[in-house]
C-alpha cells in the first residue's frame, strides 16, 4: 500500500511539479552581489513554497504520501485518508464538496445569525423558563450552551429535550409561554435555518452540475481547434 501510494504521489509531482517551479521561477534573478543574489534566491524559494501551499491538489497528494508512510509505521488507521481518492475520480462527488466550500462565506454568516438567534432564545429561557432546565440554566452561558447543544439532538428541538427531562408530575403541564418558546425555537432554529443552509448548498450544487454538463457537452460536441459544432462540420 505504501509503495503504491508513493508511486501515485511521485507520478503526480512529476506531472505537476515542473509547472509549479516554472510559475515560481519564471522571473530571472537580477542581482549583482552575493548577498542580493542570495536574497533573490530565497525569495524564489518562498514563492515556490507559497505556490505549493496555494494548490489544494498538491497539498492533498503530499498528505497522501505522508499518511501512507505514517499508516505503515504508526497505525493502519491513517490509511483511511486514502479513501478520499474517490472524490478525484468522480467529478460529481467533487462538486458535492465544492457545493459546501464555495458558499462558505454565506454559510459562515448564516451560522453567525444562528448563534444570535440562539442567544436570544437563551435569554428568554434564562429569564422565564430556567426552572424547566433542571439546574442546567443557572446562567446565561449555561442556557446558551444547552439550547445550542440540544436544539438538533432532541426530537422537537430544545422543547422536546425539556419535556424528556421534566419531572413526571409536571410533564404535559404546558403554559402559553412554553408553547410559544418551544414552537418558535423549533420553527426558527431548526426548520428555517436548516432550510436556508440546505438551499444554499443545493443551489450551488445545481450550478456546478450545470457547468460540468456544459463542459462535457463542449468536449463531445465542439471542435478544439475551430470551436465549431461537429454537426456544422458535417
Amino acid at each position: 500500500m505504501t509503495v503504491c501510494s508513493v508511486f501515485v504521489v511521485m507520478f503526480f509531482l512529476l506531472k505537476r511539479g515542473p509547472l509549479v517551479f516554472r510559475e515560481a521561477w519564471k522571473d530571472k534573478i537580477k542581482a549583482t552581489g552575493l548577498i542580493s543574489h542570495f536574497i533573490a534566491l530565497l525569495t524564489k524559494l518562498l514563492k515556490t513554497v507559497f505556490t505549493i501551499l496555494k494548490s489544494p491538489e498538491i497539498l492533498y497528494y503530499l498528505a497522501y504520501g505522508v499518511l501512507a508512510v505514517i499508516g505503515t509505521v504508526v497505525h493502519p488507521f491513517f490509511f483511511a485518508f486514502h479513501l478520499t481518492e474517490i472524490l478525484f475520480r468522480y467529478p460529481t462527488l467533487k462538486n458535492v464538496i465544492k457545493a459546501v466550500w464555495e458558499p462558505r462565506k454565506s454559510l459562515g454568516l448564516t451560522f453567525i445569525l444562528y448563534l444570535i438567534l440562539n442567544y436570544i432564545f437563551s435569554l428568554f429561557a434564562f429569564q422565564f423558563f430556567h426552572e424547566d432546565f433542571n439546574e442546567n440554566c443557572e446562567s446565561v452561558i449555561m442556557c446558551f450552551l444547552n439550547v445550542f447543544d440540544f436544539t438538533f439532538k432532541a426530537n422537537g428541538g430544545i422543547g422536546g429535550w425539556l419535556d424528556e427531562n421534566a419531572e413526571v408530575e409536571v410533564r404535559g403541564e404546558y403554559t402559553w409561554g412554553r408553547v410559544l418558546f418551544d414552537n418558535l425555537a423549533n420553527i426558527i432554529l431548526v426548520i428555517i435555518m436548516v432550510s436556508i443552509v440546505a438551499g444554499m448548498i443545493i443551489d450551488t450544487f445545481g450550478s456546478l452540475r450545470e457547468k460540468e454538463e456544459e463542459k462535457n457537452e463542449d468536449l463531445q460536441e465542439k471542435c478544439f481547434i475551430c470551436g465549431l459544432s461537429k454537426y456544422f462540420s458535417e
